[in-house]
């Protein structure tokens, strides 16, 4: 009996419940999910046998490979942005390219407010010094990390995530200063939320997260490399840490951070390994 179901490319392995539905109601092309990350080649092979396709985050579409696929009718991107897609030559095509939006502010905030710990009570540090059989016992001095509860919080770009972000503050009895085009209307606001310009939250905050979309034409992302580059002349000498959840990576790394104590402690769906870096 012939297969009449239509043919799927799924381009790396996915959650089981997902696979499972996949596995019923598709014919999955050869080579489907069974690279952690394809290869260009391979991944161009799979789209073009294919009539729909589950891509992700990671895998870059451009526009000689979405007009080679002439198979193809949808693109389910398996994340929240989709820059790594050329949406021009999709449009030219007549391709529908889709995404899953709003389903990650929650984990994303939840994972900032993981990274500002880590890195403000230096846990990486401590967990890298007990796995390299150097630690030797307890010190009044050693790690000493920054005081979180009662600080002040900056966040820079107050959308869905930065949001979310401020509610977790509560609980650590932080005031918030946010940046944004606009303030937010009063009746969303906690009274803890002030809206300041970027010079001035830069000055007042004593933790500082950002979460700007990744895009030219948004004024916050404009000032990328003003943050980069001004950033450590505005923030006090006492700034124990940035934390950086944005979808982006191009914000500079400037020699003229060496002499703040800032740390630069995630690039979380940005293009550089996820790491934490002392930038003194």
């Amino acid at each position: 009996m012939t297969d009449t179901r239509p043919t799927l490319y799924v381009s790396r392995l996915l959650p089981d419940p997902i696979m499972s539905i996949v596995r019923e109601r598709f014919q999955l092309c050869a080579g489907s999910s069974r690279c952690v990350c394809p290869l260009h080649r391979r991944l161009r092979e799979g789209l073009c046998q294919a009539d729909a396709a589950i891509v992700t985050l990671g895998d870059r579409i451009d526009a000689e490979t979405i007009h080679a696929a002439t198979r193809l009718k949808i693109l389910a991107n398996y994340a929240v942005g989709y820059n790594n897609i050329d949406l021009a030559a999709a449009r030219q095509r007549g391709l529908i390219v889709t995404n899953t939006p709003d389903v990650l502010t929650d984990a994303t905030a939840d994972l900032t407010w993981a990274l500002l710990l880590a890195t403000a009570r230096r846990v990486v540090e401590g967990d890298a010094l007990i796995r390299s059989g150097r630690w030797t016992g307890w010190s009044p001095t050693q790690l000493l990390g920054a005081e979180v509860s009662g600080k002040t919080l900056g966040i820079i770009g107050m959308g869905r995530i930065g949001q979310a972000v401020a509610h977790r503050a509560v609980g650590f009895r932080m005031p918030v200063r946010y940046h944004t085009r606009q303030p937010l209307a009063a009746s969303s606001l906690s009274r803890e939320w002030e809206h300041r310009s970027l010079r001035d939250l830069l000055v007042e905050a004593d933790v500082v997260t950002i979460h700007v979309p990744l895009t030219s034409s948004h004024p916050a992302s404009d000032r990328r490399a003003r943050i980069g580059l001004d950033a450590p002349h505005r923030l006090r000498s006492s700034i124990p840490l940035v934390a950086r959840s944005s979808r982006n990576g191009r914000w500079p790394t400037h020699s003229s951070w060496g002499s703040s104590p800032a740390l630069d402690s995630m690039c979380m769906n940005g293009n550089r390994p996820s790491t934490q870096r002392w930038l003194s």
